[in-house]
This record gives structure tokens, C-alpha cells and sequence, in this order.
């Protein structure tokens, strides 16, 4: 005759002559304290826990989202029109830039025109046809891709107390000399050149920079016509 006795997630036989086998399940080694009491006590990760958190943060996400896209809503898209042999200009659309800021671990203003999580939107166009240099897609290239996290930086690096239409101007300006130097020191096989346009939506108010051959057209629903910006204003 044997007698079973279980203790925990260990189970031990005993037989009925005079030396016992003990036979342990696979989880031998642990203190014998049941997998529910683990979880329990925090010891053991709760996995559905986990689950659960992580769609609670992305459903309030997108509520943040929702919220910002009621607040302001803005149409945008790009086209390409020129030289059809090959495309010389190059475009960047930012819908979030909050979101791409805390991917990249960089910290935004939350004060002045930043506060209340004012939606960020960054609207930029290269053109490889309209610089002093020959044409070609290469500077386009590099100035879009660059961008982005150049004015980033350039928008963390706003002192606290200055978050203003001053320093956004300033950090747009800066931007374009980044690229510039970007382009002119650090890219030797770049012997082309580009022009841009860029726009910068922080809350309800519009930036706009312009260098070289590019014009900057706004559009406004309703019966107003859209207002062109002329080149380097």
C-alpha cells in the first residue's frame, strides 16, 4: 500500500517497505509554494496583467490622438511634378511629432505654446531643381531624412520661460543652417544642391521657413483663397 501526499508543485510517494522512493515533479528546487500563491504574492510576472496594461496604454493613446484630431484638423498630402526621368524632389510629412519625439527619447517643452499637449505637425518639401548648383536628388535626400530629428533638438534645447513665436522662428531658422552644414561638411559626395519649404504646426499656430526656389502655398476652407509665401521670408 503507497500513500500520496501533495505539497505544493511537489508530489511524494512512499511506498510500504522500509526505504521509501520519492519521486518530485519538474519543478524540484522550488520552495514548494504553488504557482497561484506566487503570482499572488508578485513573485512570478502576471502575464495577463501585463496584456491588460498594455492595451489600457495604447486605447489611451489613441484616445490622445482622437482628441487631438478633433481639436485641429488639418489635410495634407504630396505631389511630385517636374522632370519625369527621374524624381528630384523629396517630401516629409510628420502627422505626430510629439509621438516621434518620445520614440526618440527626446524631451519637448510642456510650457507656452507647448502646453496642454498642443498638437505638432511638421509639413517639409526638398526640391533638387531649384538651387544655385546642378540638379540632382542627393541634398534632397539628405535634408529630408536629417530634419526631423535636427529640429527636434533644436526644439528641446528651448529654455524654459521662451517657449514663444520668437525661439520657434529661431529654432527653424537654425534648422536650415544644420542642414546646410550637414550637406557642406559632413556629405563630400553630395555635389548637388536643394531648396525647401517647410511648415511647423504647434497648436493653432503656423510657422513657415522657405530658402531657395520654393514657394509656400496656404490653403484655408472656406471662401478665403490660399496666401503664397515669396522665397527667403
Amino acid at each position: 500500500e503507497s500513500v500520496g501526499l501533495y505539497c505544493g508543485d511537489r508530489l511524494a510517494m512512499s511506498g510500504g517497505g522500509s526505504s521509501g522512493q520519492n519521486f518530485c515533479s519538474s519543478n524540484a528546487g522550488f520552495s514548494g509554494t504553488p504557482l497561484w500563491k506566487l503570482k499572488q504574492q508578485g513573485q512570478i510576472p502576471n502575464h495577463f496583467q501585463q496584456v491588460e496594461e498594455a492595451k489600457e496604454l495604447q486605447a489611451k493613446e489613441q484616445r490622445e490622438e482622437e482628441e487631438a484630431a478633433a481639436t485641429l484638423r488639418v489635410v495634407v498630402d504630396a505631389v511630385s511634378l517636374g522632370r519625369v526621368e527621374y524624381n528630384l524632389v523629396r517630401h516629409l510629412i510628420v502627422k505626430d511629432l510629439r509621438k516621434v519625439a518620445a520614440r526618440s527619447k527626446i524631451s519637448l517643452p510642456t510650457t507656452g505654446l507647448f502646453e496642454n499637449k498642443a498638437p505638432l505637425q511638421l509639413f517639409a518639401l526638398f526640391d533638387g531643381q531649384s538651387s544655385a548648383e546642378g540638379a540632382g536628388p542627393m541634398a534632397a535626400e539628405c535634408c529630408a531624412k536629417t530634419l526631423l530629428p535636427k529640429l527636434l533638438r533644436n526644439m528641446s534645447a528651448i529654455p524654459q520661460g521662451y517657449e514663444n513665436a520668437t525661439f520657434l522662428k529661431a529654432c527653424l531658422k537654425k534648422a536650415f543652417e544644420d542642414l546646410d552644414k550637414e550637406v557642406l561638411r559632413n556629405q563630400p559626395s553630395i555635389q548637388d544642391g536643394c531648396g525647401g519649404a517647410v511648415a511647423l504646426l504647434v497648436g493653432e499656430k503656423l510657422f513657415t521657413a522657405v530658402c531657395g526656389k520654393c514657394e509656400l502655398i496656404l490653403v484655408e476652407a472656406g471662401q478665403r483663397r490660399g496666401v503664397k509665401q515669396d522665397p527667403c521670408k
